[in-house]
Protein backbone atom coordinates (compact mmCIF):
# COMPACT_ATOMS: atom_id res chain seq x y z
CA UNK A 1 0.00 0.00 0.00
CA UNK A 2 1.03 3.35 -0.80
CA UNK A 3 1.85 5.59 2.33
CA UNK A 4 0.39 8.89 0.32
CA UNK A 5 -3.09 6.65 0.09
CA UNK A 6 -2.41 5.74 4.07
CA UNK A 7 -1.81 9.45 4.90
CA UNK A 8 -4.96 10.64 2.07
CA UNK A 9 -7.70 8.52 3.83
CA UNK A 10 -6.49 8.69 7.53
CA UNK A 11 -6.46 12.78 7.38
CA UNK A 12 -9.44 12.61 4.96
CA UNK A 13 -11.18 10.74 7.77
CA UNK A 14 -10.00 12.79 10.65
CA UNK A 15 -11.05 16.06 8.60
CA UNK A 16 -14.51 14.58 8.18
CA UNK A 17 -14.70 13.80 12.38
CA UNK A 18 -13.43 17.14 12.82
CA UNK A 19 -16.08 18.54 10.20
CA UNK A 20 -19.09 16.38 12.57
CA UNK A 21 -17.60 17.97 15.59
CA UNK A 22 -17.66 21.40 14.90
CA UNK A 23 -21.45 20.42 13.23
CA UNK A 24 -22.22 19.33 16.93
CA UNK A 25 -21.11 22.68 18.39
CA UNK A 26 -22.80 24.64 16.27
CA UNK A 27 -26.08 23.05 17.17
CA UNK A 28 -25.43 23.36 20.88
CA UNK A 29 -24.17 27.27 20.51
CA UNK A 30 -27.23 28.06 18.62
CA UNK A 31 -29.10 26.17 22.02
CA UNK A 32 -27.67 28.40 24.13
CA UNK A 33 -29.20 31.65 21.89
CA UNK A 34 -25.62 32.46 20.60
CA UNK A 35 -27.48 33.81 16.84
CA UNK A 36 -24.49 33.50 14.86
CA UNK A 37 -22.84 29.97 16.04
CA UNK A 38 -25.17 27.58 14.21
CA UNK A 39 -23.95 29.85 11.00
CA UNK A 40 -20.32 29.86 11.79
CA UNK A 41 -20.22 26.48 12.74
CA UNK A 42 -21.94 24.78 9.85
CA UNK A 43 -19.90 26.86 7.57
CA UNK A 44 -16.86 25.63 8.72
CA UNK A 45 -17.84 22.19 9.28
CA UNK A 46 -19.08 22.02 5.86
CA UNK A 47 -15.83 23.25 4.20
CA UNK A 48 -14.18 20.51 6.77
CA UNK A 49 -16.35 18.02 5.07
CA UNK A 50 -15.45 18.97 1.97
CA UNK A 51 -11.93 19.29 2.99
CA UNK A 52 -11.89 15.71 3.83
CA UNK A 53 -13.76 14.12 0.78
CA UNK A 54 -10.92 15.63 -1.63
CA UNK A 55 -7.95 14.11 0.81
CA UNK A 56 -9.94 10.67 0.44
CA UNK A 57 -10.10 11.35 -3.36
CA UNK A 58 -6.41 12.66 -3.38
CA UNK A 59 -4.82 9.75 -1.96
CA UNK A 60 -7.17 7.42 -4.02
CA UNK A 61 -5.19 8.85 -7.23
CA UNK A 62 -1.65 9.47 -5.63
CA UNK A 63 0.97 11.21 -8.24
CA UNK A 64 1.38 14.74 -9.15
CA UNK A 65 -2.70 15.68 -9.21
CA UNK A 66 -3.53 13.69 -5.93
CA UNK A 67 -0.41 14.88 -4.03
CA UNK A 68 -1.55 18.94 -5.03
CA UNK A 69 -5.37 17.39 -4.37
CA UNK A 70 -3.95 16.81 -0.44
CA UNK A 71 -2.23 19.75 -0.17
CA UNK A 72 -5.23 21.66 -0.68
CA UNK A 73 -7.64 19.74 1.10
CA UNK A 74 -5.06 20.33 4.15
CA UNK A 75 -4.95 23.51 3.79
CA UNK A 76 -9.06 24.22 3.51
CA UNK A 77 -9.20 21.81 6.95
CA UNK A 78 -6.95 23.98 8.09
CA UNK A 79 -8.56 26.89 7.53
CA UNK A 80 -12.17 25.66 8.08
CA UNK A 81 -11.76 24.37 11.50
CA UNK A 82 -8.53 26.23 12.63
CA UNK A 83 -7.01 24.50 15.41
CA UNK A 84 -9.26 21.27 15.02
CA UNK A 85 -7.93 21.09 11.68
CA UNK A 86 -4.17 20.76 12.11
CA UNK A 87 -3.88 17.35 12.54
CA UNK A 88 -5.78 16.66 9.35
CA UNK A 89 -3.43 19.19 7.67
CA UNK A 90 -0.49 17.83 8.93
CA UNK A 91 -1.91 14.02 7.15
CA UNK A 92 -3.27 15.20 4.04
CA UNK A 93 -0.05 17.87 3.70
CA UNK A 94 2.62 14.92 4.40
CA UNK A 95 0.55 12.76 1.75
CA UNK A 96 0.88 15.10 -0.34
CA UNK A 97 4.61 15.94 -0.09
CA UNK A 98 4.98 11.96 -0.40
CA UNK A 99 2.18 11.78 -3.00
CA UNK A 100 4.44 14.60 -5.22
CA UNK A 101 7.30 12.73 -4.68
CA UNK A 102 6.01 9.05 -5.86
CA UNK A 103 7.47 7.94 -9.59
CA UNK A 104 5.74 6.77 -12.05
CA UNK A 105 6.80 3.35 -12.36
CA UNK A 106 6.64 1.97 -16.37
CA UNK A 107 5.19 -1.37 -16.80
CA UNK A 108 7.61 -4.12 -17.25
CA UNK A 109 7.01 -6.59 -19.97
CA UNK A 110 8.53 -10.40 -19.82
CA UNK A 111 10.23 -11.59 -23.56
CA UNK A 112 10.18 -15.32 -23.66
CA UNK A 113 13.49 -16.04 -25.19
CA UNK A 114 14.44 -19.40 -26.86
Amino acid sequence: MRQSFVLGLVGGIFAILVALFEIVIGVLGSASSVESARLVYALSGISCFAAGVVGIFGGVVGKKLGGVLMIVAGVLALLGASLFGFFPFVLLLLGGVIALGEKTTLPTVAVKTE
